[in-house]
């Protein structure tokens, strides 16, 4: 490159002639300090050459300079698929769901580098108002959920695309009500689980086999609802897979396959199942004209696939008004209330082993030792400590 002493200024701005040719420069932004700097070129040849060149560099510079913008559904989506490696399938599946039913309508069709803290404080305050499809409201624990995710999938935007601090960071998450307490603690006693099954062949019978094989044997919905009846041998169940919103996994939750036995009732209950689909098929094979197979799943939905666990919410209200228990209980509830029983009547050992929790932690997580269990036990200490005067 000839040293500027060695060239001679142009009427053309940023072109100055040399021996051979000319220096041709263009002013660029540098992308690590942000200040404007000389590009030069040498180029050999006479002036409109060297015109044609500087308008190419002017063309690049432009299109260089453009920040290229990404939607956040783009970026959502693409974010996760690249996580389907790290993450469980059930984490994937409550990412995908907060994403595409919750975050993306509302904030998807916007720039990420567009989106401010307010725009994120308004859909959090939206989220708040949302309801389930039976008009229930969505509890601030579920949208405190949403909530996570989009902070996660905003803070990782905002470093890959060098954008600053992301406009979640200082968003806070809606007040939570305590996860599980004495007044509501989303568990039954043995005896008022025994009530709620006698309830529920009343009032909501086809859903009866599905909840008392939950009860009683402590399966999530997703393994449940994932059941083949050739995952059935005898009274011994082999829990392999789950199903989430439809979709049929070929693993639990944490990837281990276990085997669960069977009280005789639950083998009778099961049995009483295997004889309504049987009949069932009978009288569409009559209906058709054809023969019509026993469904493979244990609970198909009226077409076929798999239930959706999220069908049991109303027929578990519908059986705790009429067994008198009057307080919530969600279908995760029927897991707790056999942990809970399990807790009193096995060790920690036998109960992980039957309900499939990965770690003591966990195990102990869904522990709830009631009031009366609690006074008991500190009877019990005075008892034993006998305090008497002058000793």
């Amino acid at each position: 490159m000839p040293k500027r002493r060695d060239t001679k200024p142009t009427a053309h701005k940023g072109i100055r002639s040399t021996e051979g040719g000319h220096v041709v420069r263009v002013r660029v932004r540098d992308p690590r300090t942000g200040q404007e700097v000389d590009r030069p070129r040498f180029v050999r040849g006479s002036l409109r050459e060297a015109l044609r060149v500087q308008a190419e560099m002017r063309v690049e510079v432009r299109e260089r300079g453009r920040v290229t913008r990404t939607k956040l559904s783009d970026y959502a989506r693409s974010w996760l698929a690249r996580k389907r490696t790290a993450l469980s399938v059930a984490t994937l599946d409550r990412y995908a769901v907060a994403l595409e039913d919750h975050i993306l309508p509302t904030l998807g069709a916007w720039y990420v580098d567009a989106i401010t803290p307010d725009a994120c404080v308004s859909w959090r305050d939206e989220a708040a108002t949302r309801t389930y499809g039976d008009g229930r409201a969505y509890g601030a624990r579920t949208v405190n959920g949403w909530l996570r995710v989009l902070r996660t999938v905003l803070a990782d935007a905002c470093v890959e695309l060098r954008l600053g601090p992301s406009p979640a960071s200082r968003l806070r998450a809606l007040p939570e009500p305590p996860a599980y307490d004495d007044a509501n603690p989303n568990v039954l006693s043995a005896t008022e689980l025994g009530a709620l099954l006698v309830a529920l062949r009343e009032t909501a019978p086809a859903w009866y086999a599905l909840i008392a094989l939950m009860g009683l044997t402590g399966l999530r919905t997703s393994e449940a609802t994932a059941l083949r009846w050739s995952d059935i041998d005898g009274d011994v169940i082999t829990v392999r897979r789950s199903a989430v919103r439809g979709h049929v996994r070929e693993r639990t939750k944490t990837g281990a396959v276990r085997r669960v036995p069977l009280a005789p009732v639950v083998v009778e209950v099961l049995r009483e199942q295997r004889a309504a689909l049987e009949a069932r098929a009978r009288n569409e094979s009559i209906a058709r004209g054809e023969i019509v197979p026993v469904s493979e799943w244990v609970f198909p939905s009226d077409v076929g696939t798999p239930r959706y666990g999220t069908t049991l919410a109303r027929p578990l209200r519908r059986a705790l008004v009429a067994a008198g228990i009057e307080r919530r209980l969600t279908p995760h509830g029927l897991r707790r209330t056999l942990n809970d029983v399990l807790r009193v009547v096995a060790s920690a050992d036998v109960q992980k082993a039957i309900t499939g929790h990965s770690s003591e932690a966990m195990r102990q997580h869904y522990a709830h030792v009631r009031v009366e269990e609690r006074a008991a036990a500190i009877a019990r200490v005075a008892d034993v400590v006998q305090m008497r005067r002058g000793q």
